[in-house]
């Protein structure tokens, strides 16, 4: 599987959009973080109400490195999206009812506050035409934004993972 959506990449020297949007952090793309962050959590919505999972298991249906995604379930269980259970029979379950939970909390909470992505999107090198669409830029920012915080787990049908396999190895 691919690292990830890559949505409204429209010029790799293109400025951080949050910078004209105002206080709310943009999200221009899906990085592999947010992808492995719906992944597990698209994942724990299709178990049966009370079930938990363990992160090897989690991991191994989801083909996420386990070590990565020990740290991106952290980050979920921090924003209130996962609950922890600690000991040899716990795991991981939803915290909230999927009809409470946008796309838009999960790929924040998975991406973390600081992973802006891979490149340096300052405006140092921003060239004129660059600027020249950054109206555009913004308004298809926030049409994505909007269709992220208007989707819920509970709108998709329920999730079959992947079938068998090993943990990737990354």
């Amino acid at each position: 599987m691919g690292t990830g959506f890559q949505a409204g990449i429209l010029h790799p020297q293109l400025p951080d959009p949050s910078s004209i949007t105002g206080p709310r952090r943009a999200i221009v793309r899906l990085t592999r973080h947010g992808e492995y962050a719906i992944r597990a959590t698209l994942y724990l919505a299709s178990l049966p109400a009370g079930k938990l999972a363990s992160i090897t298991e989690i991991a191994s249906k989801e083909h996420i490195p386990r070590n990565f995604l020990a740290k991106i379930l952290k980050d979920l269980q921090r924003a209130g999206i996962l609950k922890s259970f600690p000991g040899a029979a716990g795991g991981y379950r939803l915290a909230r009812d999927t009809g409470s939970i946008t796309f838009r909390m999960i790929i924040e909470a998975g991406q973390g506050a600081g992973d802006d992505g891979d490149d340096d999107n300052g405006h140092a090198d921003a060239r004129p035409m660059t600027l020249s669409i950054f109206s555009r830029w913004s308004e298809a920012n926030e049409a994505f934004n909007r269709i992220l915080e208007n989707t819920r787990l509970s709108d998709l049908p329920p999730w079959i993972p992947p079938s068998g396999g090993d943990e990737a190895k990354h």
